[in-house]
């Protein structure tokens, strides 16, 4: 099918979107042409090396920095103090920090905070991940295992990736991470 038979709207948003049933390459004629190599104009730039000062953008990020301060860090840990066999500190979070998916949000928590920490050197924000993570650190050296869990099957799934009876590629992953970090 040539590319001049689609439709324009559905061309232009398969190319603006780079979804659809063309491609961009599909969409633009070929030549026989050779063009010199196209240098970039634009560089990513560390985080840490750019500071908002205003606008809406600002108040984004302070909206955002507010909503990293008020998270407890605590409450994340719970479920894997709990697991450790450690006394918890704070109740856990709701939702899926205590329907199954513990730890999930604490990811996303902690990936944030870094970014935020790296975007407005903010010391309250890089104090509190070094809690989580010296926390986190503690559940792993009671745990024994090179891990930190935060599910109560955490143990059983780890023997059944071991003698390969379990489809999850992730905890087959874990377990072959721990035999390497903490070989037996």
């Amino acid at each position: 099918m040539n590319w001049r038979s689609f439709p324009l709207n559905m061309l232009l948003a398969a190319v603006v979107l780079g979804t659809g049933p063309v491609s961009i390459s599909a969409a633009v004629p070929r030549t026989r042409e050779r063009h010199a190599a196209v240098q970039p104009q634009r560089y990513p730039v560390p985080l840490n090396d750019v500071r908002i000062t205003g606008g809406p953008f600002l108040h984004a990020q302070e909206m955002d920095r507010r909503w990293l301060d008020a998270m407890d860090p605590d409450r994340y840990l719970s479920g894997f103090r709990s697991e450790a066999g450690l006394e918890s500190k704070a109740p856990r979070y709701g939702g899926w920090e205590s329907a199954g998916c513990s730890g999930h949000g604490f990811g996303h928590f902690l990936s944030a905070a870094a970014m935020m920490y790296a975007a407005t050197g903010d010391r309250a924000l890089l104090d509190k991940i070094n809690y989580s993570i010296d926390g986190l650190a503690e559940c792993q050296e009671k745990e024994g295992t090179g891990l930190a869990g935060r599910v109560r099957t955490q143990p059983r799934a780890l023997r059944r990736a071991g003698a390969g009876r379990y489809p999850l590629a992730g905890i087959r992953s874990q377990r072959r991470l721990g035999a390497v970090l903490h070989p037996a």
